[in-house]
């Protein structure tokens, strides 16, 4: 049977123990409170030690209660299903050997917060037709396809396919590096992450200072109404800091531990390896 262990959210500056609601990861959903050393403090819940499958229901309820915590603190946000099989052992192993690192991380953000960009092609259809008029290459394959029987044209269909697809890649970037060009200088760092999808064409994560998110809102509302009938723009915020601070740690079974072996976490702080948040408050121009 699973031993009962502590899941761990997220690490934040504290003194005093506290509680934060009923928003853990697991059956009836636990409540979250906080495991200290000095002013530092993990937010963990009751929970087996098992491995969590990585299921929707499973992340958002990991993001979720990093969400319940950023309403009353800055937070460092832990990869998603770290448990821990002892309080103790996150004293020792986690907060105690890395409390430099996250005291520095926290400090880095502080009054700043993750936004994130995402810009889709509204009319997939006007985006072919300039692909097929701006590429001369196209232009001679299509001329030289018209008439011929299907079957006879297949190879050369199949490398118009090739053709426009990487064009379409081209276009995307092109169109990426403009959004970047007009809000990098912003932020203080951001991400470009994986598109999904033929019509998505950015997919963007900005930490940005609290102090100049209305003017990086505006700017952002500008870009949609430059872009109006071509680019929709959703702007997200109001999620954990996973694209830039997801702390990893690394935890062993106490009697596996060998004599003398250190296993707390190592400083992978920048891995950002935790589950990427999809659903918080949209306040998109």
């Amino acid at each position: 049977m699973p031993e009962l262990g502590r899941y761990i959210y997220c690490i934040i500056q504290a003194e005093e123990p506290k509680s934060f609601g009923p928003y853990g990861v697991g059956d009836g959903s636990p409540e979250l409170f906080t495991v200290h050393y000095q002013d530092l403090a993990a937010v963990v819940s009751r929970s087996l030690v098992i491995e969590y499958p990585v299921t929707r229901e499973h992340s958002m309820a990991h993001q979720h209660a990093i969400e319940a915590v950023m309403k009353e603190h800055a937070v460092l946000p832990v990869r998603f299903c770290t448990i821990a099989y002892t309080q103790e052992q996150i004293i020792t192993q986690v907060l105690t050997p890395r409390y430099e690192e996250f005291k520095q991380l926290l400090a880095w953000i502080a009054d700043k917060q993750e936004i994130s960009v995402k810009a889709h092609w509204l009319d997939m259809k006007s985006i072919f037709q300039e692909i097929s008029e701006q590429t001369e290459e196209l232009k001679h394959l299509k001329a030289a396809l018209a008439g011929r029987h299907p079957d006879a044209a297949y190879y050369d269909r199949i490398e118009v396919g090739k053709i426009v697809q990487q064009r379409l890649g081209e276009k995307r970037e092109a169109e990426e590096q403009q959004l970047l060009a007009r809000l990098a200088s912003l932020a203080v760092d951001h991400r470009i992450n994986r598109v999904y999808g033929e019509t998505m064409v950015a997919n963007l994560a900005f930490l940005v200072e609290n102090a100049k998110e209305e003017t990086f809102h505006q700017t952002v509302s500008s870009l949609q109404e430059e872009l109006a009938g071509r680019i929709k723009l959703k702007y997200i915020t109001g999620a954990p800091l996973f694209n830039f601070v997801t702390i990893v740690i690394h935890l062993e079974k106490p009697e596996h531990q060998e004599p003398g072996k250190t296993i707390a976490g190592q400083p992978e702080s920048l891995a950002a390896q935790g589950p990427k948040p999809e659903a918080y408050r949209d306040v998109s121009p």
